[in-house]
């Protein structure tokens, strides 16, 4: 097949949350058809890694969205009505490019990685369109609104009554709408009176690449929490952490470290480490596996969370308890036996942790247990023949 697929960010490399997902479509999907691949950059340093996706695709389209344009787009947007996400990611330019596409080129069918990336393809109604929402983002932005003081709470919550109607309107003029997790599927059947079914793809992890490498023992006692660090949900679960839950740690075991790994972080983070020695904050690193095998439990103390989180799979493969709250977890089908904690309150989420880093046994055979679990539940061979098998069944 011909497949037109649209990404609101480029899906290279496989550093966060929406490329790695994407990132493994599109390396899926080459194997067996031709993929044109049209989508935004928002990052200049991104420009060098068109290449790499060349290697993968028939075709590759690439427009930057970054400067006075995207303001202007987005209060354009917000003065018509629109949710302001479509202001951000749509660009004329990008949207020529899928047009001399869809002249030129037969394609079987489109891929719509993202909500906002319909508006490109809105006006087509002859070839199969699939929309992966991934997370409905309108229940984020109505997370965010509860989040913060007015007036961004009122600009939030109007963002989330936008989208959200965007989004059923999407779901019910495409032929099929992919979710991440049930969690999800429930807001789109109750927001179309059960008109919308949507399928789940969740996410995955590559467990070859996310292994422990033989001979590897873990002694010290350090925390980790893996993420891009200029996220608002990660930041906040980062702060609420050191805030909250790492004083309470340090009562029990005083030499206990925590490592924050993660892209671009935030000057608060910083500040908070200058403070807190026992707190590392590394920036941007060129992987994420030396700090997983070096650490003895990996933490997700997320307040706001949607879906699959990737960061929780790939700690699980490389043999890591995890501790996280009932919102980091919310999307995966995991309990206590497959070596994960729960736990929101930030007396029994330190107490969870305590008991991990001072049992390393204990730890350990978490570590075994959760690994067992993403490998026979979440790896992302059996997840992408599902999604490849959607594709080849939807017809218009």
């Amino acid at each position: 097949m011909n497949i037109l697929y649209l990404c609101h960010r480029i899906p290279y490399p496989p550093d966060k949350g929406d490329k790695i997902r994407s990132y493994h479509h599109i390396k899926y999907l080459s194997q067996h058809h031709a993929i044109y691949l049209a989508c935004l950059i928002d990052d200049p340093d991104d420009w060098r890694y068109v290449d790499p996706l060349r290697s993968m695709c028939r075709n590759v389209e690439v427009v930057g969205r970054k400067g006075f344009q995207e303001w202007w787009r987005i209060g354009k947007a917000f003065l018509v009505g629109q949710p302001l996400s479509l202001g951000a990611f749509f660009v004329s330019a990008l949207q020529e490019k899928v047009n001399v596409i869809l002249d030129r080129e037969s394609i079987d069918r489109i891929v719509i990685f993202s909500s906002p990336m319909a508006e490109y393809v809105k006006h087509v109604s002859s070839i199969p369109k699939i929309i992966d929402f991934v997370d409905m983002d309108s229940e984020k932005w109505r997370a965010y609104a509860q989040m913060k003081s007015f007036p961004l709470s009122l600009l939030y919550r109007a963002e989330a009554d936008r989208l959200g109607q965007y989004e059923l309107e999407m779901a019910t003029t495409c032929q099929e709408s992919l979710v991440i997790s049930q969690e999800e599927t429930h807001v789109l059947r109750k927001r179309s009176n059960q008109r919308v079914l949507p399928k789940v793809i969740p996410n995955g992890v590559d467990s070859e690449y996310f292994s422990l490498a033989p001979g590897v023992q873990r002694t010290k006692s350090i925390i980790v929490f893996t993420a891009a660090m200029d996220y608002f949900p990660n930041i906040d679960g980062a702060v609420f952490f050191c805030q909250k839950i790492l004083p309470r740690i340090h009562q029990a075991i005083p030499h206990a470290q925590f490592f924050i790994v993660g892209r671009n972080p935030v000057s608060a983070l910083r500040r908070i480490a200058e403070r807190m020695p026992q707190v590392q904050v590394t920036g941007t690193v060129p992987d994420v596996r030396p700090y997983l095998s070096e650490a003895m439990v990996a933490v997700a103390p997320l307040r706001i969370a949607r879906g699959v989180q990737n960061k929780i799979l790939e700690a699980m493969a490389m043999e890591l308890p995890v501790v996280g709250t009932t919102s980091a977890f919310q999307g995966l089908a995991v309990a206590t036996e497959h070596g994960i904690r729960i736990a929101d309150d930030p007396g029994e989420f330190a107490d969870a942790v305590v008991k991990l880093l001072g049992h390393p046994e204990r730890a350990r055979a978490c570590g075994r247990s959760a690994r067992q679990f993403v490998t026979a539940h979440y790896d992302w061979s059996n997840i992408l023949q599902e999604f490849e098998q959607i594709l080849e069944e939807v017809t218009v």
